[in-house]
């Protein structure tokens, strides 16, 4: 999966799953860290959690700044 990091130029907003429900947005996505993806997805075994790596425009492949990827399995 890919996500958000927190504050990222991209994206990212820091509110809480309450803030999402009483401002009716989602501040153009929400943030998470390694350790908030590690606690949502503690019944599964993580086999890799970091920041992505950034691709060249143009490239085949999808790779921005400030994002975290996850892979995780059951």
């Amino acid at each position: 999966m890919t996500c958000f990091i927190p504050g990222g130029r991209l994206g990212g907003a820091e509110i809480s799953d309450w803030g999402v429900y009483q401002e009716r947005s989602l501040q153009g996505g929400l943030g998470y860290t390694e350790d908030k993806l590690k606690t949502i997805f503690s019944t599964f075994t993580a086999v890799e959690c970091r920041r992505m790596n950034v691709m060249e425009a143009g490239s085949a492949m999808f790779g921005v700044e400030d994002f975290l990827t996850a892979l995780v399995k059951k």
